[in-house]
């Protein structure tokens, strides 16, 4: 994520920190890390997204994550030869509250 903002003033920095809160509450957080761009500050956020399979049920209804990779039946009729799953990046029951 980037900002176009100057990382040296103290509103952009307690909206860092704010933003930092945030991430730890609703994502296994393993990195943050704040660099100094030309004409921005570029936020990046590592750490891991949880997998889930979804059979019939809205998967990511149980997890805390706003995001995480779906595992669901590929029911794509339109390809002869279809593998049995597919892999999705999906939001979760969480992306609104986060």
């Amino acid at each position: 994520m980037s900002l176009m903002a100057d990382t040296e003033d103290e509103k952009i920095k307690a909206q860092i920190k704010s933003i930092k809160k945030i991430v730890e509450n609703y994502l296994s957080m393993e990195e943050f890390d704040v660099t100094k761009g030309d004409f921005e500050c570029i936020i990046k956020i590592g750490g891991e997204l949880p997998l889930g399979y979804s059979a019939g049920f809205r998967a990511g209804s149980f997890v805390e994550s706003p995001w995480l990779m779906k595992v669901s039946d590929n029911r794509n009729v339109e390809i002869l030869s279809r593998p049995s799953h597919k892999l999705t990046f999906s939001t979760s029951s969480q992306f609104n509250a986060f």
